[in-house]
């Protein structure tokens, strides 16, 4: 067969590529990838290279076989309108699956995503995959590697983009990328460990992973492969879980576990450390349901080490520049215990992303005070109080008007609140020389 009858993205594959054998260039055949120095060959099964390594982590290969045995059995015969998911009836031709498949992350309102579990949970997970793709601020026609990328719905849509993306995963899924292909939509993929060495220094612009990175055990020697394949300057931006709850780490990934899947879950110190100590500094984060990190590579020789106690100031104290404005009144007259809602404009400063769905989320709060000149310490009548919830996630530079719950105390007399933000399990935005705003309370019966 000529050299003409090779896929053009395979051959744009091979030119990222190096042998994890010898280091050698790799070309690309109708076939196979081959190794130009040692002949070393990597096969094309059902269009998706596999390069594997002889020295290979056995719990890779256990990852692999418990995907297999969680999908055992036959496939299903898809009925009529059924939302029941199949990647061969998938991959067979167009049909209402398809069409949804295509749409993901976003709810395209078809049925899939009323009550097909798969499509339910990816779907929740629009909102993360957009905040990290869109902060990534790569130009078109960037080299981007999207690890652990599954069955390349997130590939896909780094293409739709205009970035030129990679998907690499170890598992079968990889094969799904032939539905984006036929729709026209076209990127590369390869069947590989994510600690392989197999692509050249500095091969890509940007690199993502959407819940893929925990998937190891050996996290410092991945996230060195990681900054060895990005340039100078390239991003780094992920989704990954984190644990600040004991019990979340207790409880993380055990069923998974159970099955052979590699789960592990980290602090978000950790991660930081990990990421800055390998050449990575942080330019934007989140931590809500899961952690979102935007880091970008440095040159070597502003690479440096902290400690997790510096980890937690770099990612933590960024975060808390706020301000706060009462809409209207000037002051509140209650009866004893009644409650009442208090429009609060509330205004994101920092560089840091603010969720009330988290670990440690924010909400707005108060302290009841005692009325008076004292200082609040004096004056303090009841320090917690009802917290009231931000409103979803809260950007850098967003402000929004939150009805802030107020609840009068049970006994008459002149009292003031002094409404804050407090960073659950963390601090009170008042303790990082942040401005509360007052408002006199008055309780008769």
């Amino acid at each position: 067969m000529s050299a003409a009858a090779v896929d053009p993205i395979l051959v744009d594959l091979a030119t990222l590529l190096r042998c994890p054998g010898c280091g050698g260039a790799i070309a690309a055949t109708p076939s196979s990838l081959a190794c130009t120095a040692c002949g070393r060959e990597m096969p094309i099964v059902d269009g998706v290279p596999q390069i594997r390594d002889a020295g290979e982590d056995p719990a890779i290969e256990r990852e692999r076989q418990a995907v297999l045995e969680i999908e055992t059995g036959a496939p299903p015969v898809l009925a009529p309108g059924s939302t029941e998911f199949s990647l061969p009836a998938m991959l067979a031709g167009p049909c209402p699956l398809r069409t949804a498949f295509m749409s993901l992350p976003y709810d395209d309102g078809s049925a899939f995503y009323r009550e097909n579990e798969y499509f339910r949970n990816v779907s929740m997970f629009g909102k993360a995959f957009d905040y990290v793709v869109d902060r990534l601020g790569l130009p078109a026609g960037s080299r981007v590697l999207d690890i652990g990328a599954d069955l390349t719905w997130s590939t896909s849509r780094l293409a739709r983009r205009g970035w030129k993306p990679v998907g690499i995963d170890i598992n079968h899924h990889l094969v799904a990328s032939k539905v984006f292909r036929e729709e026209g939509v076209h990127f590369a993929v390869a069947n590989m460990d994510m600690h392989l060495p197999a692509f050249a220094d500095g091969a890509f612009d940007g690199v993502t992973a959407f819940n893929a990175l925990h998937h190891t055990h050996r996290l410092e020697p991945l996230i060195a492969n990681i900054a060895r394949m990005v340039k100078p300057g390239g991003r780094l931006g992920f989704v990954e879980p984190y644990w600040f709850l004991q019990a979340v780490y207790d409880a993380f990934g055990a069923s998974q576990i159970e099955a052979g899947i590699n789960e592990n879950v980290h602090r978000l110190e950790e991660w930081h450390v990990v990421l800055v100590g390998l050449g990575f500094e942080l330019l934007e984060c989140a931590a809500g349901q899961a952690f979102l990190g935007i880091y970008e590579r440095v040159p070597a020789e502003r690479q440096r080490r902290i400690s997790l106690a510096q980890a937690r100031d770099e990612i933590f104290e960024p975060f808390y520049k706020s301000e706060l404005a009462l809409t209207a009144p000037a002051s509140l007259h209650l009866a004893p215990g009644a409650t009442t809602r208090l429009p609060v404009r509330v205004k994101n400063l920092s560089t840091r992303t603010w969720s009330e769905v988290s670990q440690i989320p924010v909400h707005l709060c108060y302290h009841l005070l005692a009325a008076g000149d004292g200082p609040p310490a004096t004056r303090m009548q009841r320090f917690d109080n009802p917290r009231t919830g931000i409103g979803g996630d809260l950007h850098p530079g967003q402000d929004r008007v939150i009805e802030l719950l107020v609840e009068a105390p049970a006994a008459p007399g002149a009292y003031e609140i002094d409404i804050d933000l407090v960073h659950e399990g963390v601090t009170w935005f008042a303790d990082r020389l942040q401005r509360t705003v007052r408002l006199p309370l008055t309780v008769t019966a």
